[in-house]
């Protein structure tokens, strides 16, 4: 079916690299390491880390995607001074998948919800939480609010 990456680095940010390198965890937080220029321990990544392992180590780059938005909001909290509070907002990764279904169709996706990286590709996801391909709908991770959405696509 899709490609599933093997090694002992369980963390998503190496997890979702190798996956679109097509190579394993343990070398993902390898490449992720040498673009941080410090060989501390990959335990999470940033969308701009795994940006620039893309850019100097293969023909990939990531394209920010329209259909998901990230807007501050105010919401009712008495608990908090004034009686609202300002949060973070935007769609869940299961609305933000049939919101860009049409213009994604089968292209692997970067997608970071709310501390966390997955792939999507069509209707499957996969995370490093779970470590094989299965629906959106049906997930842990449908209902979380998505930060950023990229298409992963060749350089040329």
């Amino acid at each position: 079916m899709f490609f599933v990456p093997k090694g002992d680095n369980s963390f998503c940010g190496p997890y979702a690299l190798a996956i679109i390198l097509q190579c394993s965890t343990d070398q993902a937080a390898r490449m992720i390491r040498e673009a941080r220029g410090y060989g501390t321990a990959v335990k999470s990544a940033h969308d701009h880390e795994l940006e620039k392992v893309l850019r100097t180590s293969s023909d990939k780059r990531l394209v920010g995607m329209k259909g998901w938005v990230r807007k501050q909001r105010r919401y009712p909290d008495p608990t908090y001074p004034g009686g609202t509070i300002l949060k973070w907002a935007g769609p869940t990764l299961a609305a933000w998948a049939k919101m860009t279904a049409q213009d994604r169709g089968l292209k692997t996706c970067l997608v970071q919800v709310t501390g966390h990286f997955v792939i999507v590709k069509g209707r499957l996801m996969t995370c490093s939480q779970n470590r094989q391909w299965i629906p959106i709908v049906g997930s842990s991770m449908a209902r979380r609010q998505v930060v950023a959405g990229y298409s992963v696509e060749d350089a040329s």
